[in-house]
C-alpha cells in the first residue's frame, strides 16, 4: 500500500469531536467515547466560555459543531441515497448508524490508516451491520476510487460527504480533492457531494480573533491556515464548478437544523455546500 498523502495529526479534532457527538446524543456516538475524547472536550469547553466575549462564534462554539453534524444529516435524510460514501469520517457514529437504520442503504466510509486503526479499535467486539464499509483510502491519491473498501453499485444514488475536511486542504489540495470526487461520482454516472465551508466573510469582524483562533488551530494539525480558507461561499462553489462539478449552492442552513440547537444563524462561521454531477 502506497504511503497516505494526508496529514496524520488531522486526527486529533477528530477525538474531540467524537466527544462532542455523545454530548449531542447522536445515534450510537457511545461507541467512540474516548478517554482522549473526554479529556480534550474537558479541557477546551471552559475555554470557549472563558473567551466567549469574543462573540456567539466562540461562546456556542460546541452548538455550532452539533448543528453542522444534524445538517448534514438532515440533508442525507432528504436525497435519500441508496449509497454514501463518507471520506474522512474520523470517528462519526454517522455511518454505523444510518446503516442500522436503513438495511438498504449501503454506507461506505473511508480515513487514512491511523484513524480507521483507531476506529477499529474503538469499535472493539462490536458487530457492525453488513451493510457498513469500513477501510483505508487519501482523498489526495489519484487511486482514490480503487482503495474504496466497497464500490458504489451500478445504478445507485450515490451521496458523497466530507465533514470538517477540505478546509484543512490548501488551494492545490482542494482541487485534486474536489476532482477526485467528481470524477468518483461521474464514474456512477452522477450524484451529489456535501460539504462544509469556512469561508472568512463569515468569521467574526473583530481583528484579533480570526488570526489568533487560526494560529492555533493551525498548531493542533501542524498545518497553517493562511492559504486555506475562501474569501466567500461563492469562491468555494465557483471552485467546485471549475474543479468538474456542474453545480454548486450554499443551503439554507436554517432550513437544514431541525435539532434542539439554535444558535444564530448570522454568527456561524461555516456553511454548507452541495455540489451535483
Amino acid at each position: 500500500m502506497k504511503p497516505a498523502k494526508g496529514n496524520q495529526r488531522i486526527a486529533v479534532p477528530a477525538y474531540f469531536t467524537s466527544r462532542a457527538w455523545v454530548e449531542a446524543d447522536f445515534g450510537h456516538a457511545h461507541l467512540f467515547d474516548t478517554r482522549r475524547g473526554r479529556l480534550l472536550f474537558k479541557a477546551l469547553e471552559p475555554l470557549f466560555h472563558l473567551f466567549g466575549f469574543l462573540g456567539p462564534a466562540v461562546r456556542l462554539h460546541n452548538e455550532y459543531l452539533f448543528v453542522r453534524h444534524y445538517a448534514f444529516e438532515e440533508r442525507l435524510r432528504q436525497l435519500l441515497p441508496s449509497c454514501i460514501v463518507e471520506i474522512g469520517a474520523g470517528l462519526s457514529p454517522r455511518g454505523i448508524a444510518f446503516a442500522c437504520a436503513d438495511p438498504d442503504l449501503r454506507y461506505i466510509e473511508v480515513d487514512l490508516p491511523n484513524m480507521v486503526a483507531a476506529k477499529r479499535r474503538t469499535l472493539g467486539s462490536f458487530q457492525t451491520p453488513p451493510n457498513y464499509f469500513l477501510g483505508t483510502a487519501d482523498l489526495l491519491a489519484q487511486d482514490l476510487i480503487d482503495s474504496l473498501p466497497e464500490m458504489p453499485r451500478p445504478g445507485d444514488h450515490v451521496v458523497v460527504v466530507t465533514e470538517g475536511v477540505t478546509d484543512y486542504f490548501n488551494m492545490s489540495e482542494k482541487r485534486t480533492a474536489f476532482h477526485n470526487i467528481c470524477s468518483l461520482l461521474r464514474a456512477q454516472g452522477g450524484g451529489h457531494y456535501l460539504l462544509e465551508i469556512y469561508a472568512r466573510e463569515h468569521f467574526p469582524n473583530l481583528p484579533l480573533v480570526t488570526p489568533t483562533f487560526l494560529r492555533a488551530l493551525g498548531h493542533v494539525v501542524g498545518r497553517s491556515f493562511d492559504e486555506r480558507l475562501f474569501e466567500l461561499v461563492d469562491d468555494a462553489c465557483r471552485f467546485l464548478i471549475d474543479c468538474g462539478f456542474d453545480t454548486a449552492t450554499e443551503l439554507d442552513l436554517a432550513e437544514l437544523n431541525t435539532s434542539i440547537y439554535q444558535p444564530p444563524v448570522e454568527d456561524c462561521t461555516f456553511r454548507i455546500v452541495e455540489a451535483v454531477v
